[in-house]
């Protein structure tokens, strides 16, 4: 233990708590905490407020009223509720207009987004504030991962390497995009590490008081995101590992209590989070849609509700899960058994890649946070027989998350999945500021620290320069932000986040309305106050701004626009595309790619102007009544 271990076990013969060692801390450190906290909350604060709803936004904010208003936890099934009625708090208190039309409770039917369209309709530019407040109101929740970070690093490496933890954390561009959204893959993550760094603890030196604790903090972890579920798995599996391994300081059958009785809690607190609705009832008295558990076919249009264990023994044993849990991780499970078109590195396919999130970590990360992740990897290496307790709960959860994410390939599209890994890896990567830590000095080779602060300061800086459209964020092996739609699409760059910022920038110049816009967004531009009319196509018709559904290979082609043939010229005007439509799957605008940009919205949208009588064989656009082409930020 004592090899293991040695700070935790030192303290303990001391009598000391490691937990009160952690909370004594200099007033240097404690001051450079508070900053890097309060940098993540300015920069989080500024991001909500300048950017428009995402596309899952729209639909998250009113599910939460609903959870309040109603009663209702079923709207938005596939995420539990926590996050969005934590978001919701602040605007149920204003009292905003409702219209719950579309929220029809059929086995299979998903009507959030119809009922997140309703709500954005009747509030008209009041939705802009219930947004801004919504998301303020996880601020809170994103610096509580900081924390977490800094406390299980501090008492795993020390003082420094918790602030290095805490840096990584509060600067990453992937944290800094999601962590200012009403969405609950930052809440999760926080939440995750922060359960992890409990179990950790109570793995060290297990007591009752740690297991509670443990239990309590993994109950609220899974009120945030159904991929923690793998931490009732991951949490046992590792318990067990330890007691063949390493056994801990006494009897392992009682540590062994105490865990089941952590999980038991942490299942309570899960089922206290949805008023125990359903839970012990049978497990064949559920109606099931997804092919796994219901037994049909999920291309079923509402799918035809099933259950393959109604008649056998299995249908019998009592579920420890509520009702809508069950029916979200039916109806998440039967979105992947349906699959959706995905796109990587410039090619468009039903279903995805297994390699789709290394590939988007390849990317989307800094490359001096890869180089930090490198150093890390050579230490761990070389010590993993001293600290294997804490290796294991370091990587074990992050690289199960990551398989459990690629196994699911029929739909590559989201990096957001992946997030409640990162906190975890951000902790290991940590251990490379040992160097300044005294005892650990003389382990180093020369050179180490100017290189491991220089990979520090280039992480955060090269997230910086692109904030605040950190949803956009690439780094230079990817070619930047500007030509990250060349690798991904969708939330990974384009999500409508920039819809108030191309909003502002129409608004100071005097071009003739409306624009021709296509962007890709659950909401209507116009609710935002932008006039605009569809981009004709060849045919004449209009290109549709988002076709919802068209995401299975019978979609129907009657809403997709057509291509620009040879020689067919676009009506003059003003244009406005997001990235996410200029890689249409269908081709629809092929030919803007080929015509520079006249002004670029963030990264996410472009503007394009073409004089009368062009004709579209991608010449680049000239001046227009003397405006300046030039970037909105």
């Amino acid at each position: 233990m004592a090899g293991e271990l040695p700070d935790v076990a030192v303290d303990r013969l001391r009598g000391v708590d490691a937990t009160r060692r952690v909370f004594r801390l200099p007033f240097r450190s404690t001051t450079w905490l508070v900053i890097i906290l309060g940098c993540h909350s300015g920069l989080l604060i500024y991001s909500a407020s300048i950017h428009s709803p995402t596309f899952d936004e729209v639909a998250h904010l009113p599910a939460g009223v609903s959870c309040w208003q109603r009663g209702r936890l079923g709207l938005y099934p596939v995420n539990p509720p926590l996050i969005r009625c934590l978001a919701a708090l602040p605007v149920c208190w204003l009292e905003p207009q409702t219209d719950w039309t579309a929220d029809v409770a059929l086995p299979g039917v998903r009507p959030e987004f119809d009922v997140g369209r309703d709500f954005v309709r009747v509030n008209g530019r009041h939705v802009e504030l219930y947004f801004e407040l919504a998301r303020l109101m996880l601020i809170p929740v994103s610096v509580w991962g900081g924390w977490a970070c800094y406390q299980w690093s501090t008492a795993l490496f020390g003082r420094r390497s918790g602030l290095w933890a805490a840096s990584l954390w509060s600067f990453s561009p992937t944290v800094l995009a999601s962590a200012s959204q009403i969405t609950p893959d930052a809440g999760a993550a926080a939440t995750g590490v922060l359960a992890g760094y409990a179990f950790w603890r109570w793995g060290a030196a297990p007591t009752w008081r740690r297991a509670v604790v443990a239990g309590v903090l993994l109950g609220i972890a899974l009120l945030c995101k159904m991929t923690l579920l793998v931490l009732l798995g991951i949490w046992p599996a590792l318990w067990l590992l330890r007691c063949r391994v390493a056994p801990p300081v006494g009897r392992p059958v009682w540590s062994s209590l105490q865990l089941l009785c952590a999980m038991c809690l942490a299942l309570g607190v899960l089922n206290t989070g949805y008023g125990f609705d359903g839970t012990g009832s049978p497990l064949g008295g559920h109606h099931f849609c997804s092919r796994m558990l219901g037994g049909g076919d999920p291309e079923t249009p509402g799918g035809v509700p099933g259950n393959r264990f109604r008649d056998t023994w299995l249908g019998q044993v009592p579920m420890p899960f509520p009702t809508e849990y069950l029916v979200g991780l039916d109806l998440q499970k039967r979105d992947f058994e349906r699959g959706m078109w995905s796109y990587l590195a410039g090619e468009h396919r039903f279903g995805g890649w297994w390699y789709f999130y290394l590939y988007a970590l390849a990317v989307k990360l800094p490359l001096a946070t890869w180089l930090l992740a490198g150093l890390a990897g050579v230490v761990w290496v070389g010590q993993s027989q001293r600290d294997r307790w804490a290796a294991w709960n370091l990587f074990v959860p992050p690289l199960v998350i990551l398989f459990l994410v690629s196994w699911h390939f029929s739909i590559s599209r989201y990096l957001r999945y992946l997030l409640p890994a990162f906190p975890y890896v951000f902790v290991g990567i940590s251990r490379v500021a040992g160097p300044w830590e005294s005892r650990h000095r003389e382990r180093w080779p020369l050179g180490w620290r100017p290189l491991a602060s220089w990979a520090l300061a280039g992480s955060i800086t090269s997230s910086l320069l692109v904030f605040p459209h950190s949803l956009s964020y690439f780094n230079l092996l990817a070619g930047g932000p500007l030509h990250g739609h060349a690798h991904l699409i969708d939330a990974s760059i384009d999500w409508g986040q920039d819809l108030k910022l191309l909003r502002g920038w129409l608004a100071t110049r005097r071009l003739p309305q409306p624009i021709f816009l296509a962007v890709h967004s659950a909401l209507d531009p116009r609710w935002l106050g932008i006039e605009y009319q569809d981009i004709p196509a060849a045919d004449g018709r209009g290109a549709p701004q988002r076709v919802l559904g068209d995401d299975g290979p019978s979609a129907s082609r009657t809403n997709r626009c057509g291509r620009v043939s040879s020689g067919c010229a676009r009506p003059a005007g003003w244009y406005a595309l997001s990235v996410h439509r200029l890689r249409d799957r269908h081709g629809c605008f092929d030919d803007f790619r080929q015509r520079k940009p006249f002004a670029r919205i963030g990264y996410s949208i472009y503007i394009y102007h073409i004089a009368g009588g062009v004709a579209d064989r991608g010449e680049p656009a000239g001046s227009a009544g003397g405006l300046r082409g030039d970037d909105a930020t």
